[in-house]
């Protein structure tokens, strides 16, 4: 008698420890799978230049910087949902020229707009791949050159266009994401008075982790 009634205590004791579990493993399913949902991310990015200085030889270096902010989704069809950002992203170069050590600190805000498919699904777990488009606006230029730093507003343009891919992993209403994004025009927008013109593009790799509400 003893032994059956310790039994049934036991059994009583571990569906009280598993119901909340299993209601929060539920919910955080739900989460990430809803058709709508919005939530706040913030990592880390290692930027660089696709910089040409003609008739010059430089090496660059990467830049860390940050990334952070918005985030919201909604699912298309099925597996298929569209991803869109605002995000305030430092990116920039350290480059060697003219035996300096040069630097450009560019701080944008960035919009991507991403088609996230869901490529595996186990549990309150989900893995993807996302791709599309990102539109990022100038809020702030820094120039370094020749150990002196200075605040610039016209040797790079006001705004950008890249493309981004990349993935990452749903855990609940968790995310961690990795993307790459390449600038698709030249940002340069120097007055060289005739002489051949320096090109730039932006290059980043970023790492960022979210939380969906």
């Amino acid at each position: 008698m003893r032994l059956a009634r310790s039994v049934r205590i036991s059994i009583l004791v571990l569906t009280a420890l598993a119901l909340p579990a299993a209601r929060a493993a539920a919910q955080s399913q739900q989460s990430s799978d809803s058709p709508d949902t919005y939530g706040v991310k913030a990592g880390v990015l290692w930027s660089t230049l696709d910089l040409v200085i003609p008739d010059a030889i430089i090496s660059e270096n990467q830049q860390l910087g940050f990334t952070a902010g918005f985030f919201g989704s909604t699912r298309l069809a099925g597996r298929l949902y569209l991803d869109f950002e605002v995000l305030v992203t430092t990116k920039g170069t350290k480059y060697d020229f003219a035996d300096f050590e040069n630097e450009l600190r560019l701080t944008y805000l960035e919009l991507p707009v991403l088609a996230r498919v869901r490529v595996l699904r186990a549990g309150a777990v989900t893995a993807y791949v996302s791709g599309g488009a990102s539109f990022a606006f100038k809020l702030k230029e820094v120039q370094k050159e020749a150990g002196e730093e200075t605040s610039v507003d016209d040797d790079v343009k006001k705004w950008d266009i890249g493309i981004a891919m990349g993935g990452g992993v749903s855990i609940g209403s968790f995310v961690v994401d990795a993307r790459y994004t390449l600038g698709l025009i030249d940002i340069v927008d120097v007055d060289t008075a005739g002489f051949a013109e320096p090109t730039a593009k932006n290059k980043a790799i970023s790492v960022t982790f979210g939380y969906r509400f």
